[in-house]
């Protein structure tokens, strides 16, 4: 499972009130509910407002679920980019995956020439790859947005995006209708197998129809 980041845009617009402390604004993610064991692409947005009037490194921090507990292990995100570095002098510094706590982090350097206590830095991409967990319970989790000034691992602000929400494989899938498998061109050697008498079962069959079935050869008898 690869995971890759593109398309990735940082928009810088007007002031709002001063801050010190970086803040979250808001943002998304799409195709939050997934099928279990899937890959998936999520489009995220993440906005927020940094102080840019010095050179203290900022990060926006994307968190994952961790139960249910998303794939990232083999996650690639080195193709982060900044089409837009107006109002602020904010460059991206880099990124980086933590995948036993599930995070995505964007490391956004101010470089304190613009003077803007409060450049507001809007960040959009796309997560490609990720891979979803066994279905299980809970099968839902919060997908949140966090802001970390100085890069020391304490959150000055976040918030929850969106939900991650697993599904269970739907019922009549290829992997469910694998389960009972008979050659029919070989009748006399599927009459020795301990399920020959489920052989006329349509594949994927569910227990009413295994019962009625039953039934019927037992009516025959």
């Amino acid at each position: 499972m690869v995971l890759s980041v593109f398309a990735g845009t940082v928009a810088f617009s007007g002031s709002v009130a001063a801050v010190n402390d970086p803040v979250t604004n808001d943002g998304g993610v799409t195709d939050t509910t997934v099928i279990e064991t899937s890959n998936n692409t999520h489009s995220v947005e993440l906005n927020g407002t940094i102080n840019a009037s010095n050179t203290t490194n900022v990060d926006y921090v994307l968190s994952f679920p961790t139960d249910p507990d998303v794939d990232l292990s083999n996650a690639d995100n080195s193709t982060v980019q900044m089409t837009d570095s107006t109002g602020g002098g904010v460059t991206i510094a880099g990124t980086s995956i933590d995948d036993t706590n599930n995070n995505f982090t964007v490391t956004l350097n101010p470089d304190g020439a613009a003077g803007q206590d409060d450049a507001q830095v809007n960040l959009s991409f796309d997560l490609t790859g990720v891979k979803a967990p066994e279905y299980s319970t809970p099968n839902s989790g919060p997908i949140t947005f966090a802001v970390d000034n100085a890069t020391d691992g304490t959150v000055e602000d976040s918030q929850e995006i969106g939900t991650y929400t697993v599904e269970d494989t739907p019922a009549g899938s290829p992997e469910l209708n694998s389960a009972i498998h008979y050659d029919d061109t070989d009748d006399e050697a599927d009459e020795g197998r301990p399920d020959a008498h489920l052989r006329d079962l349509d594949p994927g069959a569910g227990c009413t129809e295994i019962w009625e079935h039953l039934s019927e050869e037992r009516d025959e008898e």
